[in-house]
């Protein structure tokens, strides 16, 4: 396993910004997402040869046999994430954490779990579209984010009527 060294000073910045219970919480939830996806590669009969940590996250490097395998291992960490939202009378802050952290990597943008899933079907079921439909979809993001802004922004600026 390695750790770039950014990833210690994300996490002294994060010390400064953040209660260091919520803190906890992120990582945990973050250790269990990728202890999903690692279980699933092993169950799967793959074989993870290590991971690394940076501050855009963590980056397994895995075989496995097939596509199926390779997709279930992908989602295995939102689906795990997504299951500790189970935990939140017992772990409030985890499954908190876990649900934003979850919902998040489902987006279809890479290197995130939902971008990676939606590449491997795309190159299952269509690969000579694949590349094209990727770009597509990270354009129609850009434009929701930059379409979201300005919404945020009129709304704030009195648009809408909203005072």
């Amino acid at each position: 396993m390695g750790i770039e060294p950014r990833v210690y000073i994300l996490l002294a910045l994060l010390l400064l910004v953040l209660p260091i219970r919520w803190l906890v919480a992120a990582v945990l939830a973050a250790a269990f997402h990728e202890g999903c996806h690692m279980a699933a590669v092993y169950l799967l009969g793959g074989r993870c040869e290590g991971i690394r940590l940076s501050a855009q996250g963590a980056r397994m490097e895995a075989t496995l046999p097939a596509f199926r395998g390779e997709l279930l291992a992908v989602l295995a960490g939102p689906a795990g994430s997504l299951l500790l939202l189970s935990l939140y009378r017992v772990l409030p802050r985890v499954a908190v954490c876990a649900a934003v952290q979850g919902f998040y990597n489902l987006l279809p943008i890479e290197p995130l779990d939902g971008g990676r899933a939606l590449r491997l079907c795309l190159e299952h079921w269509c690969p000579h579209r694949a590349e094209k439909i990727m770009t597509l979809v990270r354009f129609a993001i850009l434009g929701g984010i930059v379409a979201a802004a300005y919404g945020i922004s009129y709304c704030n600026s009195g648009g809408f009527g909203v005072q």
